[in-house]
């Protein structure tokens, strides 16, 4: 593995149980491509339906240039080592040429393999570090891809917003964090008005959730729902797929890995990616809920009376994740229960909701979006938490 120069102190230095210092950019590497699958027949297929030819789709030179002016200047470049104030001060005159490359690229269905590196750095998500899980993967890329991304991102958006599902919240205009977190707490009141009743909300967490997006499934989502043209799918399947990528760790690069499933953290694409991907992750019951932000998903049950369960919507979801790849990560999901009554809530606790047979745990509060939700929707704990927050400033 070779060194690389990076500025002292740029990362907190990084030991986790079980991994030495010097197997732990490569231990990291097999980590984050856990979640890698064969899938090349199922890629074979999709491609073969899909028909060749020019897209209809056309780069403009002003769409490069306006696309390379919003690269952050201190945003860290990828393996072509090109800087972000490069691309943004000399937008004007680079776009001309990178205007060519893009199109070429949209038209032939092929991203350049450079392009498609990831540097992953792994950021702590706590301040102890006991297991790889607690760093998230971090992917630097090509500041010039990212370019390019926001262009395709933008042909993607005009064609599919108006078909994403109501309750998906993340990365849509005029939609936001406070939108979910609104609409779970007035539709949560307005059912707990009537007698006899109860919520049930299931924090989901999935495991990775990036990562385990399979293109085939994707790519056939995009043709038959999205009804997006071929080469654009083709492009993006050659975007996700054969992606090459190095952890660098403790100022240590790893050996190099190719991945061909998900979409990396960091990537432009990848959270407009995920939302297609879970699009047609939906309840079909009308006393349930399926609330999205992104991966943040809540299963919200409205019941009444005797009934206690998430019932089949549950179970439809649990088919949907695994059907899609999706691993749940049922240690962390989390259910909480909010009634007025204290009879209800006795027989509401008295059920334990369980998924692979695993029970969930039942919380009296769960942090969600960043607010604190109680069993009560009292919000106590989170105003506490925004004073002391105050106070030390």
């Amino acid at each position: 593995m070779a060194a690389v120069n990076i500025a002292p102190n740029a990362c907190k230095y990084i030991q986790v149980a079980g991994s030495s210092p010097t197997s732990l950019p490569n231990d990291l590497n097999s980590f984050y491509t856990r979640f890698e699958a064969d899938n090349s027949t199922q890629l074979e297929t999709i491609i073969s339906t899909l028909k060749p030819g020019d897209s209809a789709l056309t780069i403009s030179t002003e769409e490069v240039v306006r696309a390379l002016k919003k690269t952050k200047v201190k945003s860290a470049p990828g393996l072509d080592n090109i800087c972000g104030r490069t691309l943004k001060y000399c937008a004007e005159q680079l776009g001309g040429v990178l205007q060519t490359l893009f199109q070429n690229s949209l038209v032939s269905g092929v991203v350049p393999q450079k392009w498609k590196h990831s540097t992953v750095i792994p950021i702590p998500k706590r301040s102890s570090v006991k297991a790889f899980n607690n760093l998230r993967p971090v992917a630097l890329t090509s500041l010039v891809m990212k370019a390019m991304e926001r262009i395709i991102k933008n042909f993607i958006t005009k064609i599919t917003d108006p078909q994403l599902d109501p309750l998906q919240f993340a990365y849509r205009t005029g939609r936001g964090v406070d939108d979910a977190k609104v609409f779970i707490t007035d539709v949560v009141h307005e059912h707990l008005e009537s007698p006899n009743t109860t919520a049930r909300l299931l924090f989901v967490d999935f495991s990775s959730a990036f990562n385990t997006l399979q293109p085939h499934i994707l790519a056939e989502k995009l043709s038959s729902r999205f009804h997006l043209e071929d080469q654009l799918i083709r492009w993006i399947i050659d975007f996700m797929t054969n992606r090459s990528q190095r952890v660098l760790v403790n100022n240590t690069l790893s050996d190099l890995l190719y991945t061909y499933t998900g979409s990396p953290q960091g990537c432009v694409l990848s959270p407009l990616l995920f939302i297609l991907y879970t699009d047609d992750c939906r309840s079909t019951h009308p006393n349930c809920h399926l609330i999205k932000f992104a991966d943040d998903t809540v299963l919200l049950s409205l019941l009444s009376g005797s009934s206690q369960q998430h019932g089949p919507a549950l179970h439809e979801f649990v088919e949907w994740c695994d059907n899609s790849c999706l691993e749940l990560n049922v240690k962390k999901t989390k259910e909480m229960v909010v009634t007025f009554s204290n009879k209800q809530r006795q027989m509401a606790m008295a059920v334990t909701t369980v998924i692979h047979g695993n029970p969930i745990e039942i919380v009296e509060e769960y942090k969600y979006l960043g607010t604190i939700f109680d069993n009560l929707l009292k919000f106590t704990s989170n105003t506490e938490e925004i004073l002391r927050k105050c106070q030390q400033r």
